[in-house]
């Protein structure tokens, strides 16, 4: 077991060096043999660590926007997620942001034909932002990409650094939410 794993886990190293664990737990077995039964699917593993490191990174690019991203990734996920449609209110709500950035991120990414807006027929102040077919490949083209990135640190991790990795990921997006 790696460093990692034996802090996350709680296991104590006695001055001894032998790795020594106190909870047996109600089942009788041991921490190890818990451990195992535990232990996720690969694939459900690559998904669940790409979703926890995304969120830690809108949690990030949330507090510090202007700064670092122009936040055109957070729109185009955000349609993605969304059934490829939001109001401008919706995205500005969600990016923590004004409603001038959020306009001209989208003025941004419908000049890249990633987007459209359309005015409602019933009420031409009601806008909806669309995402195109070529945004929707280019969201697909980024996603596969990241789960990609995350299979190669999970294979150089291994599983159960991994795992730990993502519990660890999961403590520090409560600790962003609060």
């Amino acid at each position: 077991m790696t460093e990692i794993a034996r802090k996350v886990s709680g296991e104590r190293t006695k001055s001894n060096g032998k790795v020594t664990q106190s909870d047996w737990g109600i089942t009788g077995k041991r921490y190890d043999e818990r451990q195992k039964e535990r232990q996720m699917d690969r694939e459900q593993l690559i998904e669940e660590v790409t979703n926890a490191i995304w969120k830690m990174r809108v949690s990030r690019k949330r507090n510090r926007f202007g700064e670092s991203d122009s936040g055109r990734g957070m729109v185009l996920n955000y349609l993605y997620e969304h059934q490829g449609q939001a109001s401008p209110g919706d995205l500005r709500d969600y990016m923590h942001v004004t409603t001038p950035r959020v306009t001209a991120v989208l003025n941004e990414l419908e000049e890249d034909g990633l987007i459209v807006r359309e005015t409602a027929a019933c009420d031409r102040r009601r806008v909806s932002v669309k995402l195109t077919d070529l945004g929707r490949e280019r969201v697909e083209q980024r996603r596969k990409k990241k789960r990609e990135e995350t299979a190669r640190l999970i294979d150089l991790l291994g599983t159960e650094d991994a795992e730990a990795l993502l519990r660890i990921c999961r403590v520090v997006e409560k600790l962003g939410d609060n």
